[in-house]
């Protein structure tokens, strides 16, 4: 627990407010000493906290003061948008523009009326992977892609 509660001094002390961090679990488990007999000498914890960060600038400095003050690992580094449903709506009219232009191509025409939409998937993915250079420095790059596919019947008009 003092490793536990190292970091969450850290963290507050460097802007990161507490409704921001969530214990996701904790678990303690004895240790025994198998060496001589199976008697515990000791408990083995394993927590797990999440942050919402919303300034990714300072997302360096918030890795290094986990590490820097007992996190053992860090794993599941996630980005997210805070306006999802609003680019997703915008992917999606992008799909539906998409398809009328190559309807239009392959018709030929431009007189077409659209019959039916069906939305076929949704997808959307974020990745985090740490990007090194010649003078061995690091930083962080991270990606959010939204795609939207519809499947959309025409006929002429």
């Amino acid at each position: 627990l003092t490793a536990l509660n190292n970091i969450m001094t850290a963290l507050k002390e460097n802007g990161i407010k507490e409704d921001q961090i969530s214990l996701d679990y904790f678990t303690a488990h004895p240790s025994y000493d198998y060496s001589s007999s199976h008697n515990p000498i000791g408990y083995y914890s394993k927590s797990c906290l999440s942050l919402d960060i919303f300034n990714l600038e300072n997302i360096s400095n918030y890795i290094t003061t986990l590490t820097e003050n007992g996190a053992t690992s860090i794993c599941n580094i996630c980005y997210k948008i805070s306006n999802m449903e609003e680019e997703y709506s915008n992917a999606l009219s992008q799909a539906l523009e998409n398809a009328k232009t190559k309807a239009y191509k392959l018709f030929q025409t431009e007189n077409l009326k659209i019959c039916g939409i069906r939305e076929e998937s949704i997808y959307s993915t974020n990745n985090l992977c740490r990007e090194y250079v010649d003078n061995l420095s690091s930083s962080l790059v991270g990606k959010v892609e939204i795609e939207a596919r519809v499947n959309v019947i025409f006929k002429q008009a």
